[in-house]
């Protein structure tokens, strides 16, 4: 159901269009209420959710391609910004100060274990 209101939902699927709005009303309460429609709900809404599902792939991707864009910009602060996420996402303490190099690299300066260091370069 598109909306919140039953009524309105019942309407646009064209049942009784020459009703008036409270016979409209009482007949979508008594349509949705029924175990065959509450049932067909469920696996739309179900579907939907599967079709909107977004994993931690999905979100590490984009945050890389934020940090890619952001580096070839020499975009530090947001590059910054994708990074810490990336890094707390993935379960990495997120490093406290990346800073631009002379050579354009970018490196980062922070309290990182070499596990967690090992673990972030990996996500780069």
């Amino acid at each position: 159901m598109r909306h919140g209101d039953q009524a309105q939902a019942y309407r646009e699927a064209g049942y009784c269009p020459k009703a008036t709005a409270k016979t409209q009303t009482e007949n979508a309460c008594r349509f949705f209420a029924r175990s065959n429609v509450i049932a067909r709900l469920v696996e739309l809404r179900a579907e939907q959710s599967e079709r909107n599902k977004i994993t931690l792939d999905d979100i590490n991707e984009r945050f890389i391609w934020v940090a890619d864009t952001c580096k070839e910009e020499k975009q530090f602060a947001p590059l910054n910004q994708a990074l810490a996420h990336l890094a707390r996402i993935n379960g990495v303490e997120a490093p406290t100060r990346i800073q631009q190099t002379t050579s354009m690299d970018i490196s980062i300066e922070d309290d990182l274990t070499p596990q967690q260091r090992e673990n972030l370069k990996k996500l780069l």
